[in-house]
């Protein structure tokens, strides 16, 4: 996108502004004229953003690659720097507006809507996305900076903050995040400058300049098991049976390894029964079968991974209404009279 207004090259170099509002350690754009004949495909206007020390006339800002966070929720942080002045030298500040539909990163068939905000940083002044008000006075959000003269000269660039978040978990949750891999979009945002700069009425500012920013998170597979809970066992039968819930994103199948705490070790393993009751220095043998939604049943004896469970597309299986696991415990005949406990630890992993 190209503006033509006034024929203005721009580029970067650090100085102490002292002018209209207060001293500021920013960077200023130092103008000279562009030759009308060298065909400059971009000359300056009365709005500019930088980064990294340089304008980016109509290029966006720098692309963002979040990571994936590990407690599913993160906020990151983009900084630039905004200069808004009239058409006219540069010399006195023109008010903006920010103006975004926000942006929502998405794949084939999942979505991440983002929070979404831009901060001036010497104001401490925020506007939340999405934003349309339009800026048709000084009574705007964000403030420009003139050099206070005549000259050819650009005015300051005022530092700037976008904070980009999302709680994962939560749209993990809504059922708008459904798939892992790659989530992308292009944030938008429109830099509407007031119809004059601060305190006239010349007609000298009123640009309206687009930017633009490419966001991408990958999601990777995940997993998680819940919903488990104690079990007693019938003093006669010596069985009971419990449902629990595994919800995985990215993979439609799962491995389980069971581990138990009283469980042998492989050097006392007999007939493959790892798991074991205990009741002090007594203990009793037993075996758990596991089965899923697709009627698959496997009876567990040691502690390695069993592959090919179907996992729940529902977080937490629709609030436990409709767990996709059950798990039954037979123990073994024998020992005394007592109370015989083990703690069974079940991990999964995407298969």
């Amino acid at each position: 996108m190209t503006a033509v207004i006034k024929n203005w090259v721009c580029w970067v170099s650090c100085v102490l502004f002292l002018g209209l509002l207060g001293p500021l350690e920013v960077s200023a754009l130092q103008c000279v004229p562009a030759n009308p004949d060298n065909d400059n495909p971009k000359p300056s206007t009365g709005v500019s953003v930088c980064e990294g020390g340089g304008p980016l006339l109509d290029q966006p800002l720098s692309a963002m690659t979040v990571s994936y966070p590990s407690n599913g929720s993160f906020t990151v942080t983009k900084e630039f720097q905004i200069r808004s002045c009239g058409r006219f030298g540069c010399a006195r500040p023109a008010y903006f507006n920010v103006r975004s539909a926000g942006v929502t990163l998405k794949n084939a068939t999942s979505e991440i809507p983002l929070t979404v905000s831009i901060e001036q940083t010497a104001f401490k002044k925020s506007v939340d996305f999405p934003a349309s008000t339009a800026c048709n006075s000084d009574n705007c959000d964000f403030r420009g900076a003139g050099t206070g003269r005549l000259s050819f000269r650009c005015e300051e660039c005022l530092d700037f903050t976008l904070t980009i978040g999302a709680n994962l978990n939560d749209l993990i949750k809504e059922g708008t995040l459904t798939q892992s891999g790659e989530h992308s979009g292009t944030l938008t945002f429109t830099i509407d400058q007031a119809p004059s700069t601060a305190g006239i009425n010349a007609g000298d500012a009123g640009v309206e300049w687009p930017v633009k920013l490419d966001i991408e998170l990958v999601i990777p597979e995940l997993i998680q098991i819940s919903g488990l809970e104690n079990m007693p066992l019938d003093s006669t039968s010596r069985r009971g049976t419990r449902t629990f819930c595994v919800f995985a994103l990215g993979t439609d199948k799962f491995k389980l390894r069971p581990d138990s705490s009283h469980g042998l070790v492989s050097s006392q393993r007999q007939e493959g029964k790892d798991f074991q009751l205990s009741n002090g220095e007594e203990l009793i043998r037993y075996t758990m079968t596991l089965s899923d939604r697709n009627n698959k049943t496997t009876t567990i004896t040691d502690s390695r991974w069993y592959s090919g469970w179907t996992p729940s597309k529902s977080f937490n299986c629709n609030d436990y209404i409709d767990e996709n696991m059950t798990v039954t415990i037979q123990a073994d005949p024998g020992g005394s009279d007592g109370m015989y406990s083990d703690t069974m630890t079940l991990y999964v992993e995407p298969d």
